[in-house]
């Protein structure tokens, strides 16, 4: 078991599943041990002291805060002492396109290194927190979950938020059924324990996976202004799906972690030039574009990736993790 106490307050509901998902990955791959911080302040300072005096085998242990956003820090810091007797600590903050909410007073003097998702709020991140800060971009569990099977009974398959000439699954059916494409459109709900396995068997099922930019399949819950990569992108290209919509251009994750080969720009403007297009792409699919896109996938999405990152700036031993990437370089070159 190595020196590391992940502390997070993430929440359980199933939107969160990918995150929650990923703290039992790097628990299991870097022997960490994971804690959800309660909202009782004093039970975590009594929680983090017993961690800190079990959980080390020499030297004081390191500590990853797992942070929903920046505003989650807020109550982390409220615990006196919160922070004594652990050695490295940093902090990794999944939606930090929520610049606004980086409070020096949040960061200054509580952590040695900032982790953010998006490459493009690491400078926000850097000014406030005067802190070396370094993206670790989504990713997804490609080792664990994803595909690359040449089996595939759907041609197309609508998943979570979608535009507005997009969002009824029933003209979507019947305007697929017109053009001979099989479609499927939101898959029942699985549970917050199952759901990562219950959404990655979907997707291993689609040719191409519907998801398109917050900014134009806007939501109550998304940001208005800032668009970004999420779960639905890189679990579905980790299944061996190609992805329809508008991609999020301004997130600079796009360029660095995915492909071409792995998105379907389609237009609009309507339903109906969408399918055309994807119907195109449908007459050039082949079983050769999944087993691609799930090879890019585990060189270039699998959270274990981002986990070595983490493992290298704590100087952790990780037996599990090492040989996980040796699986990975091998599945690789295979």
């Amino acid at each position: 078991m190595s020196d590391l106490v992940i502390l997070h307050n993430v929440s359980p509901h199933i939107g969160w599943a990918p995150i929650n998902h990923l703290i039992s990955l790097a628990c299991s791959e870097l022997g960490a041990t994971a804690i959800r911080a309660p909202e009782n302040t004093s039970r975590l300072a009594r929680q983090m002291a017993r961690l800190r005096t079990r959980h080390h085998s020499s030297g004081k242990p390191h500590l990853l805060y797992i942070a929903m956003t920046a505003a989650d820090l807020r109550h982390a810091i409220t615990s006196p002492g919160w922070r004594d007797g652990y050695d490295k600590a940093a902090v990794w903050i999944i939606d930090s396109f929520h610049t606004d909410l980086a409070n020096p007073r949040d960061l200054r003097g509580q952590f040695d290194q900032v982790f953010v998702t998006r490459p493009n709020d690491m400078d926000a991140f850097a000014t406030a927190s005067g802190l070396p800060t370094q993206s670790l971009p989504w990713g997804s569990d490609v080792l664990g979950l994803g595909s690359s099977s040449p089996d595939r009974d759907l041609d197309l398959l609508r998943v979570g938020r979608q535009p507005a000439v997009w969002e009824d699954d029933d003209d979507t059916a019947t305007d697929c059924a017109a053009r001979g494409i099989s479609f499927h459109g939101r898959p029942p709900m699985g549970t917050s324990e199952d759901e990562m396995a219950h959404l990655f068997g979907w997707y291993r099922r689609a040719k191409f996976v519907l998801a398109s930019s917050n900014l134009v399949s806007p939501a109550a819950y998304v940001h208005k202004t800032q668009e970004y990569v999420t779960a639905r992108w890189t679990d579905a290209l980790a299944s061996g799906a190609i992805v329809a919509g508008v991609p999020p251009r301004t997130d600079r994750t796009l360029g660095a972690i995915l492909w071409p080969e792995g998105l379907l720009d389609i237009p609009l403007t309507s339903r109906a030039d969408g399918l055309d297009v994807i119907a195109d792409a449908l007459r050039h699919w082949s079983p050769e574009l999944a087993h691609y896109n799930h090879l890019q996938a585990l060189r270039k999405l699998d959270w274990r990736h981002r986990l070595a990152v983490l493992a290298d700036w704590y100087s952790l031993p990780a037996p599990a993790l090492e040989k996980s990437l040796k699986t990975l370089q091998e599945t690789d070159h295979a």
